[in-house]
């Protein structure tokens, strides 16, 4: 999956031209990047999935200037097209611009489940206790966390990985910190059992 903001790309709802690589809901606007971008998406055997999915126009616009009353759908969650089937839903969050004008694009996926291989020993599964954010001491915390943490980034970095390695660590990190982890799923044979348990 790839998440794409294509210079004040537009989309257009004409799914049978673009032979899938749209869906059918979505602005009727488009611009030259916005051309650009679906012959490069039906070319590759690639699907725009935001317009998959009908919902409000607040769920839909991902890019907003109150000013001059703008709006519009240039962040977009690209899927290769045989995994769009797979895309159970997309939409936008609003109240998560971390001081942008850009809206949260948020995608739900069905993934397949996959065997599990049987492992003596090994380390316990893990995962950042995301549901804590829901306390409001918690979320400031981690507010303030993440604003200290990027205040120590560097303002030019050598490339875009770097700087997504930069960002993805202090969001970890901060979220760890703040938040704390859960044990999931012991791997098999690791399972704590009862005391009568032999």
């Amino acid at each position: 999956m790839q998440s794409s903001s294509y210079s004040w790309a537009s989309l257009i709802v004409d799914n049978e031209k673009w032979n899938g690589a749209i869906g059918i809901n979505g602005p009727s606007d488009l611009n030259n990047n916005g051309m650009k971008l679906l012959r490069f998406r039906a070319n590759n055997g690639l699907s725009i999935v935001n317009t998959s999915f009908e919902h409000r126009k607040v769920h839909q616009y991902t890019w907003y200037r109150d000013a001059c009353a703008q709006k519009s759908m240039i962040d977009l969650i690209i899927v290769s097209s045989d995994l769009r089937r797979s895309v159970m839903d997309i939409r936008v969050k609003r109240g998560a611009e971390l001081s942008t004008d850009h809206h949260l694009v948020v995608g739900t996926l069905r993934c397949k489940k996959w065997s599990t291989i049987r492992r003596s020993g090994g380390r316990s599964n893990r995962r950042i206790k995301w549901e804590t954010l829901s306390s409001v001491d918690t979320r400031a915390k981690f507010a303030i966390n993440i604003a200290r943490r990027f205040e120590q980034i560097p303002a030019m970095t050598i490339d875009v990985e770097t700087e997504w390695r930069l960002f993805k660590r202090g969001l970890l990190q901060a979220a760890a910190e703040c938040c704390g982890y859960k044990r999931v799923r012991l791997p098999p044979g690791d399972q704590k059992r009862s005391s009568w348990w032999t």
